[in-house]
């Protein structure tokens, strides 16, 4: 965790706890595993424990103080902090070494009202079961929720738990990470449509598709870092993806080339959700 953090849609990070299990083909150079195995000594995998991490609750409480002394603002930032939580972990993993803490971690959350809180996921559909009860009918409005998407595979199965959890607990920023960008996603093709309620799961057309990017209040675009594993992604996907946020209204924020290259003059597009 970080007070402040390199990753340009946030200002800092902060890890409830560390560890997880690789899931699709965006974990394949997971930089968390790398992070967590070899400078922190701890173990990955769906045998390992995760490991509680008391900094990272104390640096929610110490932005929390400091904005609350100010009038509900940073004061170093003049604005509400963004903290992207569990930069080493997924909030959606359903380990169960994390029970014994879990419900005391969503509370850490809840308390922190003046920081925005970004929570990034790969397991969506685990959140109904985790949250506490009363989120699903009144999520706290400053835990913004991302999924991540890194093919139209994953788009399609990932994106509509967004979609019902905005629209049944009221999640006020809903978004996606597309980042490691490892194929093309058209936000227009038909996805999953869902009715938890009945236990359903069915495909179904959504059109047209530009209303269900509209459902999405921010979209950030990346692509691998990491050297010579880095794999290889087509920027006009991103492009593809700029022009249609352009549309729907959607923020749109891109973070990185391949292995941080230069960026494109038409790709220096860094917006937030208002």
């Amino acid at each position: 965790m970080a007070e402040e953090t390199g990753i340009g849609w946030c200002d800092s990070t902060a890890n409830l706890w560390w560890g997880c299990t690789k899931l699709t083909a965006a974990c394949d150079n997971c930089y968390a595993e790398s992070l967590v195995t070899t400078r922190l000594g701890g173990e990955w995998g769906p045998h390992a424990d995760r490991h509680r991490v008391k900094a990272g609750w104390l640096l929610l409480e110490k932005f929390q103080r400091a904005a609350e002394k100010n009038g509900g603002i940073d004061p170093k930032l003049g604005r509400r902090r963004r903290i992207f939580i569990n930069s080493l972990s997924d909030v959606g993993d359903n380990h169960h070494s994390i029970d014994s803490w879990r419900d005391e971690a969503w509370a850490a959350m809840e308390r922190a009202t003046h920081l925005d809180l970004i929570l990034v996921t790969k397991r969506p559909q685990n959140l109904p079961k985790l949250v506490p009860p009363s989120w699903l009918t009144n999520w706290p409005k400053h835990i913004w929720l991302l999924t991540t998407t890194e093919n139209q595979e994953e788009f399609d199965r990932r994106v509509p738990w967004l979609m019902w959890l905005k629209a049944m607990a009221g999640v006020a920023i809903i978004g996606v990470s597309a980042e490691p960008l490892l194929g093309p996603i058209d936000p227009a093709r038909g996805m999953l449509t869902l009715d938890i309620a009945a236990g359903i799961l069915s495909i179904g057309k959504f059109s047209p598709g530009l209303e269900k990017l509209r459902c999405l209040d921010w979209w950030i675009a990346g692509y691998e870092s990491g050297g010579s594993k880095a794999r290889h992604g087509d920027l006009d996907w991103s492009r593809h993806h700029r022009d249609i946020c352009a549309q729907s209204e959607t923020a749109f924020f891109f973070k990185q080339t391949r292995n941080k290259g230069p960026i494109p003059d038409d790709l220096m597009v860094q917006e937030f959700p208002a």
